[in-house]
C-alpha cells in the first residue's frame, strides 16, 4: 500500500520574553508566553538561546536565530473543545 500525510502551518505573532539564564558560552537563555482571548484561552510559549550579539539595535529577533528553539502553542478555544472526544471514548482509550 502507499500513504502519505501532509501538514502545513505558519504562526506569526510578536512576543516579549524574559531572560531567565546566561550559558557558559555567554548565549541568553529566554523564555516567554504569549495568552491570547481569540476562540478562549490560547497561548504560546517559547524558550531557546539566543547570542546577544543577534540582537538588535530595537531589542529584537527573528526566530530563525533562537538556538535550542521550543514552541508550544496551546488552545481551550471552542474549536479545540469541539474536537475533544467524548467521555466514553476517553475512558476506552484510558483502559488501553
Amino acid at each position: 500500500g502507499r500513504a502519505s500525510s501532509s501538514r502545513s502551518a505558519r504562526l506569526n505573532a510578536r512576543m516579549t520574553v524574559n531572560v531567565v539564564g546566561r550559558k557558559l558560552n555567554g548565549d541568553l537563555i529566554i523564555e516567554g508566553v504569549r495568552t491570547l482571548k481569540i476562540n478562549g484561552d490560547e497561548a504560546i510559549f517559547l524558550s531557546g538561546s539566543v547570542n546577544p550579539a543577534l540582537i538588535s539595535a530595537e531589542n529584537t529577533i527573528l526566530s530563525s536565530s533562537i538556538g535550542d528553539l521550543i514552541i508550544e502553542y496551546t488552545g481551550k478555544g471552542s474549536i479545540t473543545q469541539g474536537m475533544r472526544p467524548g467521555l466514553i471514548v476517553r475512558f476506552v482509550n484510558w483502559i488501553f
